[in-house]
């Protein structure tokens, strides 16, 4: 796949340079005849595609705003994925299948651990492809090989592992001494580069043989988690969400098999892209008990912000986008417009209304949320040069003072059943006590001017403008 995209690229790219001439020249049209033959034939084909894909998604929504459930089903599975009878089967006949995962990461260490050990457990993920920012200060890889002795496939890519476009990219890139501004373009840039990449890649590997399907497309202060009621609602009958499991007792890998083996139309097995709302989880702090409520003996709360900050923002209030997962058995190579829709039309998103952005999600209809934590002020200040003080604050001001949620707590008791006490130890908090030592020796060595950052690589289109 990522071998047809580069070819498509590249006959854009001569197309663009001799239109540049007064002179469009496509290569398997060499005739004026052909060219007009081959036009017609493209742009006929394409139109067919764009209103297939309209008329699938109307059906697909009208089916899950309480549309005809038997006609949208019949016509989504029969047409909208070719293979898809075998795709389902073959789901169901594995015992279990892991997540993975695209992440990119700049100056995390600090919390990167917590985020591995949640999902290697809640997931599992399994499969890691990793973007290092080129202008951060400290190398996550001691943290990586810890958990590759679990046996997590982790991937470390660098800028040249996903530059397609080399004059877009020479343009896009930012340096160390840069404005905001442009740190900022070239940042959404390459994040929507690399998740595009990072999708093709295991849609490679999965055609290669490696039992790889969703993939999650989230942030580092982003955690997955079933969604329970919430001590603010109130719950309904008959509402899959009050017989949903809790973190730790299963995986989420297991509810959706159970979900797949019951229900051939089930979202999962319908959709190659699933949108999952995030909630904020503030900094207010709780009492020592609270926070100690189900932390196995020996581990210390408050090196966890799972454990730490149980504040949220109220349901009804939530105004952000989601974030996505996406089945890459099912992705054809499509460009990645932004994470939070990463298929755009293709992906499902429960909403209240039907909207042009299928990002905004309806909280109350999902089966799964994204807890985005807040953290403490030097962290959340870190690794987004975008980010303020009153950014910190106003996302505080929208978490509630009163309601609580601990339905996230029963992970670290699982990741201790599952690797042993001294491993979960070693590989969580003992591994964040090494980042903070790491990022204030770094940061020591910067002030004293001996510091040059390790994944910055100037590009000589750069070095020469």
């Amino acid at each position: 796949m990522r071998g047809v995209s580069r070819i498509l690229w590249s006959l854009r790219a001569t197309t663009t340079l001799d239109s540049e001439k007064g002179t469009m020249v496509y290569p398997f049209c060499s005739s004026l005849t052909l060219k007009r033959i081959c036009l017609a034939t493209l742009f006929s084909f394409i139109g067919l595609l764009c209103a297939l894909n309209v008329a699938l998604m109307t059906i697909a929504h009208l089916r899950f705003e309480g549309g005809n459930r038997d006609l949208g089903t019949s016509i989504i599975s029969s047409l909208r994925w070719q293979s898809h009878d075998s795709k389902i089967n073959k789901l169901k006949e594995d015992e279990h299948f892991s997540f993975a995962a695209c992440l990119i990461v700049k100056d995390d260490n600090q919390i990167l651990p917590e985020w591995l050990a949640y999902h290697y457990t809640v997931m599992p993920l399994r499969h890691l492809i990793v973007a290092i920012d080129p202008l951060s200060i400290t190398s996550p890889k001691p943290i990586f090989e810890k958990f590759r002795e679990l046996g997590m496939d982790i991937t470390v890519w660098d800028d040249r592992d996903f530059n397609i476009n080399a004059r877009v990219w020479y343009h896009k890139a930012a340096t160390p001494g840069d404005p905001y501004t442009h740190k900022h373009e070239a940042y959404m840039f390459r994040q929507n580069e690399f998740y595009w990449e990072c999708l093709m890649e295991l849609s490679e590997r999965k055609d290669r043989g490696e039992k790889l399907t969703w993939t999650m497309i989230i942030d580092t202060d982003e955690y997955v988690v079933f969604n329970n009621y919430l001590k603010s609602e109130t719950e309904e009958a008959n509402d899959p969400r009050a017989m949903m499991p809790k973190v730790g007792n299963r995986t989420i890998a297991e509810y959706i098999l159970q979900q797949n083996q019951s229900n051939d139309s089930s979202i999962w097995n319908t959709f190659p892209c699933i949108v999952f709302p995030r909630m904020l989880i503030g900094s207010m702090e709780s009492d020592s008990t609270q926070v100690s409520s189900q932390v196995p003996h020996g581990f210390d709360p408050l090196s966890f912000n799972t454990m730490r900050f149980r504040y949220y923002e109220l349901p009804q209030h939530i105004t952000a986008p989601g974030k996505s997962f996406v089945d890459v058995s099912r992705y054809h190579g499509t460009r990645v417009p932004n994470p939070h829709a990463v298929l755009a039309l293709s992906c499902y998103a429960p909403n209240k209304i039907l909207t042009e952005n299928p990002a905004f999600v309806d909280i109350f209809r999902s089966t799964l949320r994204i807890h985005h934590y807040i953290g403490h002020l030097d962290m959340f200040l870190r690794g987004n040069s975008s980010r303020g003080e009153e950014t910190y604050n106003e996302r505080n001001r929208l978490v509630s003072k009163e309601e609580t949620d601990d339905s996230i707590r029963g992970w670290l008791q699982a990741f201790v059943n599952d690797v042993g006490e001294r491993k979960a130890f070693e590989v969580t908090q003992e591994l964040r006590l090494w980042a903070i030592e790491n990022f204030a020796q770094v940061l020591a060595q910067k002030e004293l001017g001996n510091f040059t950052y390790p994944f910055y690589k100037p590009s000589k289109a750069k070095q020469t403008t």
